[in-house]
């Protein structure tokens, strides 16, 4: 053989069993998987990071170095459970490992565990008393329990041991804020500074501090003097400008959001800023048409598409939303926003049944997602899930006790089933999350309404309205007060108003159109009602307003085809039917509003008001007593707090015999809507049934008490005839 190809196969041969040496190596494995681990964690790729470092785990079982830093990846993406099951194997693994247990003990605190803080800080510190971060954690424990004399003690002494992390500044100058030591917060928070002039941290939590103590031009010369230091950063231009959106000059803040886009034009922060902030003061088509500019430029920019379907969802403009989500699930199928977006589009579209199983799969992507719950609980209210509603409206509270949208959920559906005391305290609640949130102020507007007492309530819906005086419900609850206080003119003047700046509104010709209609003036309900169908020719609502004007009116037939005419505007708005059967109703006509209850039923057969008033038509009408009595079950079910469920699923008791039930039905029915004289002329009747002929007697006279000319007025008359 030749020497020198033999040579050079012996060098070959020598490097790839070298090779297969390393490859077979395990602990050369698991270092390298480890280091991988870390790269992909500096650059943020999480997932990734967690795929190497459970590679290296796999070799090595008692790797406590990749245990730590998978709790960590955990950490990072929010899975907190993760987290703490990895970090506890660390400290199995490495009981001396200080770090790790300062991270499981971080985990703690946030959980509120402050008994289990408190004693492994103060373990950790007993073997190793100069530990910034334990010394750190047992600070940020006292300050959590409002013990701010040992947290100020615990941060001086962060800073003795390391007088350059600044953050440890911050905490002391807060500590000593939450004590009532404003000087003191000032100095500390200046020594931040002093300690390193270049911090954007420092320099905006002075800011801040200047802010909460209203000092407002300190706050703004802090904020420019670091601008002026550092006229390319991103922070301090941000904060500047939301400064000038809280003080009311938004002229100021928009140009200011408009600087951002101009010296950080590839900074997400910064060209999503203006969109948000015209979004944020109520500017709603501003905000959809700057997100269509950016995308115009950046059609790959995957967030600000993301903003622009939230946009358009939340203005209702529900085709133009759907096109732009599906280019968001065309990039990822499985982006858990973008299915989000996609079941609140079905909702927005009436189709509560198509919407659950894409919220599922949103929240099997994000299991975590509060938002995500939130909209599961909207999901299944709209499907009349009542009690699966309040389950991921609370499992959403679990995640973010602080969402303000889910305290105005629960207090919409407390409103709903009549329990107004429940509605006020989750209102109360939404807006002490949110003092802004217009939903919850009109909750509480409502709850003074529904008391009478007006001027509460009049007090509460200024307070919506002088925030935004186009407020559609914020209008119709006008509309309904001003009728209430015997001035209904008031809320055609408001209205009037807004429409000469808004001409095109189809929303508020309806409302106007409602105004005229509770002044008694037909013809200009009718004109308004009208306009508002030529603007938007698919209002389901202004059909079966025109629907009930025609009524009242007396013009029984038009009535009907407006209601048909509603239906066909929207097939899925469950309203409209009843609306329609209410007037088959009206002219005895049995068998067409049988049919269309039953209709109702068939497109949304989890709904407990087509259930509730589908059973008690057949119990007015002799039809199937026995599904009659299964569908007011359902229904009470459904919609446990609602007296209509509880009158109905009584009656249906007493139409079967069991009259004890009946009565504890109705009885809890009027204890909840104590005016109603169709549920005292059912309990009186149940009563009768019963042998009580005193209590009944006493139910049936306040039957005809409140309202002489009930519907069954004269049944009740008839029933006090037969009593001695």
């Amino acid at each position: 053989m030749n020497l020198a190809l033999l040579k050079r196969w012996f060098l070959l041969a020598t490097v790839v069993m070298s090779v297969a040496a390393c490859s077979s190596d395990p602990n050369t494995e698991k270092v390298s998987f480890f280091k991988s681990g870390l790269e992909y964690s500096q650059k943020g790729l999480y997932p990734q990071a967690q795929i190497q470092f459970r590679r290296a785990i796999q070799i090595d079982p008692e790797f406590a170095n990749a245990h730590h830093q998978l709790a960590k990846a955990h950490a990072r993406q929010g899975d907190f459970r993760g987290a703490y099951r990895e970090l506890e194997r660390t400290v199995e693994l490495e009981p001396e490992n200080f770090d790790a247990q300062v991270d499981l003990a971080s985990l703690l605190l946030a959980a509120g565990k402050h008994d289990q803080v408190r004693e492994k800080a103060e373990s950790i510190l007993e073997a190793d008393p100069n530990h910034v971060a334990a010394r750190v954690l047992l600070g940020l424990n006292y300050a959590a329990t409002r013990d701010t004399a040992n947290a100020i003690r615990e941060f001086e002494k962060s800073i003795e041991l390391d007088p350059t992390e600044i953050r440890n500044y911050l905490r002391l100058g807060v500590a000593y804020f939450m004590a009532g030591e404003e000087a003191r917060a000032e100095e500390t928070l200046k020594r931040a500074i002093q300690t390193d002039s270049g911090s954007l941290q420092a320099r905006m939590s002075l800011a801040s501090f200047y802010i909460l103590e209203n000092r407002t031009p300190e706050a703004e010369e802090e904020i420019k003097a670091t601008i002026d230091s550092r006229p390319q950063a991103v922070l301090p231009r941000l904060f500047l400008a939301r400064l000038y959106a809280v003080t009311e000059r938004q002229a100021m803040a928009e140009s200011e959001y408009a600087e951002l886009q101009r010296i950080a034009p590839d900074d997400p922060r910064a060209f999503r800023a203006l969109g948000s902030f015209y979004w944020s003061i109520g500017r709603k088509e501003d905000a959809a048409s700057e997100f269509k500019r950016i995308l115009d430029s950046r059609p790959d920019d995957i967030g600000t598409r993301k903003n622009l379907v939230a946009a358009l969802v939340d203005l209702h403009r529900i085709d133009e939303a759907e096109r732009a989500n599906q280019e968001i699930l065309k990039s990822d199928p499985q982006d858990a926003k973008g299915l989000l977006f996609k079941a609140r589009i079905r909702l927005a579209q009436g189709k509560p049944q198509e919407a659950l199983p894409e919220i599922q799969e949103s929240l099997e992507s994000d299991p975590n997602s509060p938002i995500g719950h939130f909209f599961l609980g909207a999901i299944q209210y709209a499907l009349g899930s009542m009690a699966q509603a309040e389950s991921a409206w609370l499992r959403a509270l679990e995640l973010n006790p602080r969402m303000p949208e889910v305290h105005s959920a629960l207090a919409n559906a407390s409103l709903r089933t009549g329990d107004h005391e429940a509605a006020l305290r989750h209102a109360d609640l939404a807006l002490k999350a949110n003092s802004e949130l217009a939903g919850a102020k009109l909750i509480r507007a409502n709850f003074f309404l529904v008391r009478d007492e007006l001027a509460k309530a009049e007090e509460a819906l200024e307070a919506v309205l002088e925030r935004d005086p186009a407020s559609p419900a914020g209008l119709a609850m006008l509309v309904e007060l001003s009728a209430r206080q015997g001035n209904p003119e008031r809320a055609v003047r408001r209205i009037s108003t807004q429409l000469r700046l808004h001409p095109r509104e189809a929303t508020l010709h309806q409302l106007l159109g409602s105004a005229y209609f509770r002044m008694g003036d037909f013809e200009q309900a009718e004109a308004s009602l009208q306009e508002a169908l030529r603007l938007d020719s698919k209002n389901s609502d202004t059909y079966g307003l025109l629907s009930r004007l025609h009524t009242v009116q007396g013009s029984r037939e038009k009535a009907k085809i407006e209601a048909k005419a509603a239906i066909e505007a929207n097939s899925k708005t469950i309203s409209n039917y009843l609306l329609l059967a209410s007037l088959y109703e009206a002219e005895e006509n049995w068998e067409q509003a049988r049919k269309t209850y039953e209709t109702a039923r068939k497109i949304d057969s989890d709904s407990p008001i087509v259930a509730n008033n589908l059973a008690y038509f057949y119990l007015q009408h002799g039809n199937n007593p026995e599904l009659a009595l299964e569908l007011a079950q359902e229904a009470k079910q459904k919609w446990p707090n609602s007296p209509a469920t509880g009158d109905t699923l009584g009656w249906a008791y007493y139409k079967r015999g069991l009259h004890d039930l009946a009565i504890l039905q109705m009885e809890e029915s009027i204890r909840k809507a104590p005016d109603n004289p169709t549920y005292h002329y059912h309990l009186g009747m149940a009563y009768l049934a019963n042998d009580q002929a005193n209590q009944g007697r006493q139910s049936l006279l306040r039957s005809v008490q409140l309202d002489p000319e009930f519907a069954e007025a004269a049944q009740a008359r008839e029933a006090l005839k037969t009593l001695p």
